[in-house]
């Protein structure tokens, strides 16, 4: 055997060593492969933890930017001193100015101003001819008479407490002894307060936001008649109590509208969540209700407008109004308007649905506004909408709808994608639900300042107050007449006046 052949021990020491090398890299290789598992895991971890933070970031910034123009915030809660262009970053591929605009305050060119107009001669109380006494240029005495002398009215009030005083006698009758005291006369309040004084108290807190406190002061103040809280709540009461026969009168009637526009909002009951609804007639009946009800379901809405009620019923999309046909509704667009601005500023695929609907939007206001100036048919409107807008909105709608990770608003507007067109078949019907919201913002006020109501009379008091100084405004009537009528009605237990016009039928069926 050659000396240089190595012996088999020498071999197997080899082989030995190699087998404990490749041993020792099988254990560190799989220490590398349970790290490599370990790193790929935290690694789709961090990824997960990074897109979900990336969300909340962008809902974050998305609830930041929020403002009235892009949700459904009150535009009370726009920050005054901010400045509407800067949101705009011009990365919007339709930018549309749907309300608001850059006017100067005040009175706009080619304004038409507002004189008043001087009472006759028998509506004044008082006339008084002022004469000059002599010439300013010769110093001549000036006697006589101005046929057309120029006329300077100057309207004051004169607050003038008035107290009356019935003294009932107590008389013995000669035949029998009996003492017989005499009765306040039926035209006389029980109350310490007259008629008059109940309707101004009413008046104060029911439409012009005067806190009770605010309301005794006026009364102890600026008539110099003493009162107590208690006393302005009691007024308050007799108030609604006169108005009860009224307001059931217009809650009845409302139904006999053709377009009702409806809408609600927050409202507190002793610190319990409530809501103030309101239901806002047409042109020819004229007439506005309000309604304070514990719950937000449809059952409260139908305490305003009836199931069976066959008029179009003008919204916003809550789920309360689901319940009729879509044929029967209008949603809002204006609310629409603002969703679809809020999705716009958001990333994805539904930013781009969202802009082709405020694009839609655009068209559908613009056409309105030439049909308003004449220049565009009712009739072009409506083939319009059949042959164009609608199956085209209705696949946009469908496709987005059927998307896993598509907001539902697309789905709940293909599901109701009639009610998105009314206002294009049915005259009178407007695309918009800006009635109701305008009708409901006094009671949005009244709730900011007063935290609402804190018994169900005060409730009462609200909801009958606002549908008959509402109401009575539109009608061109006087709110303190018909609330001294009212009262006065009451008390002679007599017919109440009716907020109802004479032309409307509200016999029940």
């Amino acid at each position: 055997m050659d000396d240089t052949t190595p012996d088999i021990q020498t071999v197997l020491d080899r082989l030995e060593r190699a087998e404990a090398r490749i041993a020792q890299l099988e254990r560190e290789n799989q220490t590398l492969r349970e790290e490599n598992e370990r790193l790929r895991e935290e690694n789709e971890r961090l990824r997960g933890e990074n897109e979900r933070l990336r969300k909340r970031v962008q809902q974050l910034e998305h609830k930041l930017g929020q403002n009235s123009s892009n949700s459904h915030l009150p535009p009370s809660t726009d920050d005054p001193w901010e400045d509407k262009e800067d949101d705009d970053d011009g990365d919007d591929e339709f930018t549309f100015d749907f309300g608001g605009d850059d006017r100067a305050q005040g009175a706009q060119p080619g304004h038409e101003g507002r004189h008043r107009e001087l009472l006759d001669a028998d509506e004044v109380d008082h006339i008084v001819d002022v004469k000059p006494c002599e010439c300013t240029d010769c110093g001549a005495q000036l006697t006589g008479d101005d046929d057309v002398p120029w006329r300077h009215q100057v309207f004051e009030i004169k607050v003038i407490r008035q107290v009356t005083e019935y003294r009932m006698h107590r008389l013995r009758c000669g035949e029998c002894g009996h003492d017989q005291r005499a009765e306040l006369p039926e035209h006389v309040p029980n109350s310490a307060f007259g008629d008059r004084l109940c309707t101004w108290v009413s008046w104060m807190t029911g439409q012009f936001d005067l806190s009770k406190r605010d309301a005794q002061r006026m009364v102890q103040e600026g008539f110099d008649i003493p009162i107590s809280l208690g006393s302005i709540c009691a007024l308050e009461r007799r108030a609604q109590s006169a108005l009860a026969p009224a307001y059931d009168e217009a809650v009845m009637a409302i139904g006999q509208s053709d377009v009702l526009w409806v809408d609600e909002t927050g409202w507190f009951e002793q610190n319990e969540r409530n809501w103030l609804w309101v239901a806002v007639g047409d042109d020819e009946l004229e007439m506005t209700v309000f309604h304070i009800d514990p719950s937000r379901s449809r059952a409260a809405l139908e305490e305003l407008v009836d199931e069976d009620y066959p008029g179009i019923v003008s919204s916003d999309r809550y789920s309360a109004y689901n319940g009729r046909e879509p044929e029967k509704r209008q949603i809002c667009w204006q609310h629409l308007i603002r969703d679809f601005r809020g999705l716009a500023a958001r990333d994805g695929p539904a930013a781009d649905v969202a802009r082709t609907m405020l694009a839609m939007a655009f068209l559908i206001f613009f056409t309105l506004s030439l049909i308003r100036d004449e220049r565009y048919s009712r009739a072009k409107l409506e083939r319009r909408v059949d042959e164009v807008w609608r199956p085209a909105i209705l696949q946009i709608l469908t496709e987005a709808a059927n998307r896993d990770d598509a907001p539902g608003i697309f789905e709940n507007l293909r599901d109701r994608e009639a009610a998105l067109w009314t206002f294009a078949y049915v005259e009178g019907v407007e695309p918009t639900n800006n009635r109701a919201e305008r009708a409901v913002r006094p009671g949005v006020i009244k709730r900011k300042l007063s935290f609402g109501t804190q018994s169900g009379d005060g409730s009462r008091f609200i909801e009958r107050m606002l549908t008959v100084c509402e109401t009575l405004r539109r009608q061109g009537r006087d709110v303190l007449d018909f609330l001294t009528e009212s009262i006065e009605a009451m008390r002679a237990r007599s017919a109440p006046p009716s907020l109802v016009p004479k032309s409307i039928d509200v016999a029940p069926s």
